[in-house]
């Protein structure tokens, strides 16, 4: 299990290092279980992980939770939510610091099922949760609004709506941005090594600094380039006065992100991040101004949610992000399958994402009190049916 969900292995090559470990140990003997006995082990260890959740959390202990709604995964969509301290740990939350706390997967989700996912979590820990973090996706905000509990904004999904409503418009970044992206067109020539890094599609705001450094770089590195190859990217120079600024923003971007993942939201941290927003954008032109403007105003609205001084709230949602790139890089490749019960490495990871944590978890018991078939009638209850499950049923019904 640990060379699957910690080492990083895939199922077949935790049977291929057990040969390896047999092969330079020939002494240890050990028994070398299939790929099949593996992910059989890692499901049923997640299960029964998911099944005893928040068993020994105090009746009064405060805790937060951080939700989102995964990205399409053929048919399915998973809605899921961490739970983790209400003060922030004064460090980025890492996956030891979270617990898998629900789990939901539909086509989509609505309000009425954030509501619901708001009540099991509320069961399933014996008290509500303090506050959750959310990207602010319309219906998770509707949904929280309507269970009756305070969310905070992810601040970089916020900040990046930020940059979208300055700069998304703006005719110079517009022309920036458009000879970016046809200095792609460049791959296979002999200035290609000097090419942007891809722009996102998805988030696109959220990931500019990038592309930002790079401008910045090329302009910086002028001297050392051929005539060509300063013809061929002249456009960073030509828009050189709006990769200064971008610059700018990415740098103060920087430090309040690093400020408020690395030591929470609180009075003291606003205070500070004010003073640098202040500092490096306000007053320095019409953009930067506005800029400016939206993040203190995100700062004002969510000190609203903090009751003391010493309160310091987690306002990131990066560690469920991540969450989620995990179990995309695991899932199966073929796009029928969707979200099956293979869900269940999620819980298993937030467990096992330290060594430290293996070494109390009960990986006997877990295999003892957990059967593969209370991992197939979890699927039948809690998973819609897959386009592949879809397939197979339509066309044996035919024949």
């Amino acid at each position: 299990m640990l060379l699957y969900i910690y080492s990083g292995n895939s199922l077949r090559a935790v049977e291929k290092s057990m040969e390896v470990f047999n092969f330079v140990f020939p002494f240890l003997g050990l028994n070398v279980p299939s790929y099949v006995t593996v992910r059989d082990w890692v499901l049923k260890a997640g299960l029964d992980t998911y099944a005893h959740r928040c068993k020994n959390l105090p009746v009064d202990e405060a805790y937060a939770i951080v939700m989102d709604e995964s990205i399409t995964i053929a048919e399915h969509k998973i809605l899921l939510a961490l739970k983790t301290s209400a003060q922030h740990p004064g460090k980025p939350l890492a996956h030891s610091d979270v617990e898998v706390i629900d789990i939901h997967v539909a086509s989509s989700h609505n309000s009425s099922d954030i509501v619901d996912a708001v009540e099991r979590i509320t069961e399933t820990a014996g008290h509500a949760p303090e506050y959750a973090v959310t990207d602010n996706g319309t219906s998770l905000a509707k949904g929280l609004k309507d269970a009756g509990l305070d969310g905070h904004r992810d601040i970089s999904h916020t900040f990046g709506t930020f940059l979208k409503a300055v700069y998304d418009r703006d005719e110079q970044y517009v022309s920036l941005t458009k000879a970016i992206g046809n200095a792609r067109h460049y791959a296979l020539t002999d200035v290609d090594y000097l090419m942007p890094c891809n722009m996102r599609a998805l988030a696109r705001y959220m990931n500019v600094f990038g592309w930002i450094h790079w401008a910045r770089n090329v302009i910086e590195a002028s001297d050392k380039l051929s005539p060509k190859e300063r013809k061929m990217y002249s456009f960073v120079w030509e828009h050189g006065s709006l990769v200064e600024e971008l610059e700018e923003v990415a740098e103060c971007y920087e430090k309040v992100l690093s400020i408020c993942k690395s030591e929470g939201l609180s009075r003291k941290t606003v205070r500070e991040c004010t003073d640098i927003i202040n500092r490096n954008l306000m007053g320095r032109g019409a953009r930067l101004t506005r800029l400016a403007e939206m993040m203190i105003g995100y700062f004002r609205k969510e000190t609203a949610l903090l009751n003391t001084e010493e309160d310091a709230h987690n306002v990131s949602s990066d560690i469920i992000e991540s969450s989620f790139g995990y179990f995309k890089e695991r899932k199966s490749d073929n796009r029928m399958y969707g979200a099956t019960g293979f869900v269940m490495i999620l819980p298993l990871h937030t467990k096992l994402s330290t060594l430290e944590s293996a070494r109390g978890f009960d990986f006997k018991g877990c295999l003892e009190r957990t059967h593969s078939t209370d991992l197939k009638a979890w699927s039948r209850q809690n998973l819609p049916e897959n386009l592949a499950a879809k397939r197979a049923r339509i066309l044996r019904n035919a024949a």
